[in-house]
């Protein structure tokens, strides 16, 4: 990525695009030229993704192994051969009140997404970055 960064437009993955953080680096990376997919966990955040300039919506649940691999071979499939120049798992969760008052399932969920959705997402999107790069 270091060596076309900035240079010419790259094609970005930016998981939870759909909101937050996520959405605003979305939104800029757009803005200057970039090809993104934006990671939408649900048809709201990818409706709404569908009428930013520049970005192509892609339905995907970092929690989930299937679902990341579907969004691999959809953007994958969008790129058709031309690399996938970066990934930005930026896709996470807060909740509000003090973490020992969460309910054990909503802390599984608040892990699920902030530390295994990392996990998740280093197998198919990473591997397509490795394929177009040549390294890791």
């Amino acid at each position: 990525m270091a060596g076309n960064w900035g240079k010419s437009p790259c094609a970005v993955f930016v998981t939870g695009a759909g909101s937050g953080i996520g959405a605003c680096v979305a939104e800029m990376l757009a803005s200057r030229g970039h090809r993104v997919f934006g990671g939408a966990f649900n048809e709201q955040e990818a409706t709404t993704l569908a009428s930013v300039e520049g970005v192509t919506p892609i339905r995907i649940d970092v929690r989930d192994e299937d679902s990341a691999r579907a969004a691999a071979t959809e953007v994958r499939s969008a790129l058709a051969g031309r690399p996938l120049n970066a990934v930005l798992n930026i896709a996470g969760m807060i909740t509000n009140g003090p973490v020992c008052d969460l309910p054990a399932t909503e802390f599984a969920n608040v892990l699920a997404v902030n530390l295994v959705g990392v996990h998740t997402l280093r197998s198919p999107p990473v591997r397509a970055l490795r394929i177009h790069q040549g390294g890791g």
